[in-house]
């Protein structure tokens, strides 16, 4: 019986399956591991195939190629697999000889035959005749063309992946070109035709009884392109690298090795040999990296370094001996393993259902030991068990769930723990490293059981723990519990967990608990993140013992501000403090600030006497990348603008709601130097300005900008006598005009509504955008007011055109009865007249696109008579 395992590729649970193996001499593993390939006892010149990644269990061998018919038996097989063919295929050689040849030196001829065998669509394996060549036992030749004959080797024939064929005699090794054309079969040599000429020929010292087992099976490295196989004869050992170009010659090592005996069976692999002992049970598997084949192999032979030459390494190999007896015919051992896959099968000449029996019963039978040992040494010698520590573990973190806290302050620890258990099944190696380094089980939860709990803090020893307690839906800020204490169950994992060093502290905190003993009465040294979610305003009085902390998020909780610094992350949330005085100590005393973000921040009003204790020095945080603003009281919003000066490349994003007659002016000049930062002089952006009924947002690119949001604001502020929202508008672009003016602007995006606010938006864009090829406008109504574009501007000291360098025109109507369009395109008409007047101060614009609204055919007919370009969308055409 053949033992071999399914899902042995795809990381579920393993289970070992037999079959019937079909007796003939050969049996041999495609590379790549689902195709076993065998001869037939009784038949052979039958080769069959097993489809090993069958879902059947019952896997029926299927014939793939017969010449039993013709009288042949397979001497020998060989093959070439194409890696590059879209569907798998690969070139099978097989040596033909009649039975009597298979015992003894015969007279009659022996054959050679190529077959491309093909996977169809069936996942069914198809064998297709490409050439065969045949000649008569050793003093023969082989007929290729009418007048040339290639000489039929003693020792067998090398199929490469280009067609070549190596020959292997008892004195020499020769490589042929491919055919040029089908091989034609001689039954008799002419004794004075000529012989091919190979391509190149090694010659050494013949020896006596050369045994055929003394061939390696060639082996196939795609990414070098090139082919190696060895083979011995009692006194030395040859290996040969070919580069499958067509025109490169082999490459020959030499290994001196007078005490290699014949038993000594040698099959070099990429990383393996084999060496089986006739009369015992047996066999010996070495293992080795690829620089150290040479001395594995002295190993094998029993010879010393002295006595070697062209040593490449000195490295230590590790001899695996296995239990398995009756070997493949192929395989030099009880097992056949393939290198590419590491797929292992193995013969079994006792009962088999005995194993069976034990698998069943234990969920392994009495193979699994040693396979696994094979396995596990198999895939340490592959290169992503061959990392550096380091790069390893740099390797984890970055498939490990992104930031397990990150900045999103999400906690998923079951996801983390998914997705780490995943990362140890690639490989035994992988599994070992991250079961015994502490920092990957630092992560607990009072959602873990018990068990799983005591696992977690046994492997991460003495690391500093990173602890969560959420009830509920994790994360969530706005979920509040029916429940105003702990439970017993947290109670108890936060008295356990806080015995041990703390790196992060995530807990959400009911109304009735009082958070003091374990976050104040206590030193956290080790504690580097602390996250806080309290109801109803938590409170702490007295400051923080965290001198490592750097990373600080609080959702309606208020603590002494006082003894904070150093930190790297700032984020607050529905919060009565800090007031302004202490947000700019904090700042002030935080110079790596990476993070700041302020969410419904509102402090109790303070009298003017503390107002003048706020420092006004600059805030100079040069590491600052993000600043979020979300409905913060305005006042302390603006103190915050006023002072803060981030890096040329931060973020900065303002939400907020207006109430009441706050003077924005001064605000909004603050916001656009900071959403206009120097760093974006290196870059094109695409500004975006909308004037809409309740809303203003300008945005100079992904998460920089502000939002202003006010109810029925076009009705307000015709009765205030605060800036209105075109002047908010002037009054952000006026604070980065000055970087404005340096970076690349060919697009605007312009959303204005009503219609009184649309000359107003087109203004703007000439103001602040004056070069500006292309203009994506959103509108309501008031199409008329675009015939502006197409009118001179004399206004005092300021001469010319209305956005001279304009071309493309995008209209976009908000309701689809909106327009026409017809409006729109007199003035493109006019524009074009005019351009053709003064090319070099104006630009026609060439190119419309109009999205809901209505046209007429008639305008459409002159856009086509002055060739102007326009694409309609959803537009109905009267």
């Amino acid at each position: 019986m053949v033992r071999f395992e399914t899902n042995w590729n795809n990381g579920q649970l393993r289970h070992p399956c037999y079959f019937l193996a079909p007796g003939g001499y050969m049996a041999e593993l495609v590379p790549g591991g689902r195709w076993l390939l065998a001869t037939v006892k009784r038949r052979r010149g039958t080769l069959l195939y097993h489809d090993l990644d069958s879902q059947v269990s019952e896997r029926k061998a299927r014939v793939l190629v017969d010449h039993n018919h013709e009288g042949w038996t397979i001497w020998t097989m060989d093959f070439a697999v194409d890696p590059t063919a879209a569907r798998f295929e690969f070139d099978l050689a097989l040596e033909l000889a009649t039975e009597d040849q298979a015992y003894r030196r015969a007279s009659g001829p022996r054959k050679i035959a190529i077959w491309r065998v093909i996977l169809n669509h069936s996942n069914e394996l198809v064998a297709q005749h490409t050439c065969s060549f045949s000649g008569y036992n050793f003093n023969v030749a082989l007929k290729v063309t009418r007048a040339k004959y290639l000489e039929l080797p003693e020792g067998g024939a090398k199929l490469l992946p280009d067609g070549r064929i190596v020959s292997v005699f008892v004195d020499r090794v020769e490589l042929h070109a491919p055919p040029k054309e089908c091989w034609e079969e001689g039954p008799s040599i002419p004794q004075d035709m000529p012989r091919v000429l190979p391509q190149w020929v090694f010659e050494y010292k013949p020896s006596t009884n050369q045994p055929r087992s003394k061939v390696s099976r060639l082996m196939y490295y795609p990414k070098l392109n090139s082919v190696v196989f060895s083979f011995h004869n009692r006194g030395s050992l040859f290996t040969f690298r070919i580069v499958t170009d067509r025109d490169s010659l082999p490459e020959v090592t030499t290994v001196v090795n007078p005490v290699m005996e014949d038993r000594a069976f040698i099959r070099l692999g990429t990383s393996h040999a084999i060496r089986n002992t006739p009369g015992r049970k047996e066999a010996v598997l070495v293992t080795f990296p690829q620089s150290a084949q040479l001395p594995a192999l002295h190993s094998f032979a029993g010879i010393t370094n002295s006595q070697t030459s062209n040593a490449e390494s000195q490295e230590p190999c590790s001899v695996t001996e296995t239990l398995f007896e009756a070997p493949l015919p192929s395989g030099g051992g009880g097992w056949e393993m393939d290198e590419q896959s590491g797929r292992v099968l193995c013969t079994l000449r006792g009962r088999w259902d005995n194993s069976i029996a034990l698998y069943e019963a234990n969920g392994h039978d009495n193979y699994d030991p040693v396979i696994l040992r094979i396995k596990r040494r198999r895939n340490s010698l592959l290169p992503v068990s061959r990392l550096h520590r380091e790069l390893l573990h740099s390797v984890f973190q970055l498939a490990l769930p992104n930031q397990r806290f990150g900045r999103s302050y999400r906690y998923h620890p079951f996801e983390y723990y998914d997705a780490l258990f995943t990362i140890r099944q690639v490989s035994h190696s992988w599994d070992c490293e991250i079961s015994t380094t502490p920092l990957f089980w630092t992560l607990t939860s009072s959602e873990f059981s018990s068990p799983f709990l005591d696992l977690v803090l046994e492997r991460s020893q003495d690391a500093a723990l990173d602890v969560v307690a959420l009830s509920g839906q994790e994360g969530s800020d706005y979920w509040r519990s029916a429940d105003a204490y702990w439970g017993e169950a947290v109670k108890a994992y936060l008295s356990r967990v806080m015995e041990r060093g703390i790196r992060e502290f995530h807990v959400r905190v009911p109304t009735g608990e009082n958070l003091d003993p374990y976050i104040v009465d206590r030193l956290n040294p080790r504690m580097k993140v602390l996250s806080l979610y309290g109801e109803d305003q938590l409170t702490s009085t007295r400051p923080l013992q965290t001198p490592q902390l750097v990373d600080l998020h609080l959702v309606g909780c208020s603590l002494p501000w006082n003894h904070i610094h150093n930190l790297r992350c700032l984020s607050l949330k529905k919060a009565s403090s800090p007031n302004l005085a202490q947000l700019v100590q904090v700042l002030h005393s935080s110079p790596m600030l990476q993070e700041l973000k302020l969410s419904r921040i509102a402090p109790p009003p303070e009298d003017a006497s503390n107002q003048a204790v706020v420092p006004a020095d600059s805030i100079i945080l040069p590491h600052l990348s993000t600043v979020t603003i979300h409905n913060t009281s305005l006042d302390l919003a603006s103190g915050l603008l006023y002072r803060l000066f981030p890096s040329t490349t931060c973020r900065v994003f303002i939400d907020q709601g207006l109430d009441g007659e706050f003077d924005m002016s001064g605000f909004c000049q603050q916001a656009g130097r900071l959403c206009t930062p120097a760093g974006l002089v290196r870059q094109g952006i695409e500004p975006r300005l909308f004037i809409l009924p309740h809303q203003l947002y300008l945005g100079m690119g992904p998460g920089r900008g502000v939002k202003f949001f006010k109810l029925d604001w076009s009705r307000k502020e015709k009765q205030s006598t605060t800036p209105g929202r075109a002047e908010l508008a002037r009054f952000f672009l006026e604070g980065g005009k000055g970087i404005l003016s340096k970076v690349s602007i060919s697009r605007l995006h312009l959303h204005v509504e009503p219609r009184s606010v649309v000359a107003e938006g087109l203004a703007i864009a000439h103001d602040f955008f004056p070069d500006i090829v292309e203009l994506d406008i959103t509108i309501e109504e008031g199409m008329d007011m675009f015939a502006v574009l197409a009118e001179p501007i004399n206004g005092e000291g300021n001469s010319g055109w209305p956005l001279p360098k304009l071309s493309v025109l995008n209209i976009k109507a908000v309701w689809g009865e909106s327009g026409p369009y017809d409006s729109v395109i007199t003035m493109v008409e006019k524009r074009m007249h005019a351009a053709a007047l003064s090319p070099s101060s104006l630009s026609a614009i060439t190119t419309l696109r109009f999205a809901g609204g209505r046209v007429t055919s008639g305008s459409l007919e002159s856009l086509d008579m002055l060739g102007i370009k326009y694409e309609l969308n959803s537009v109905a055409v009267l």
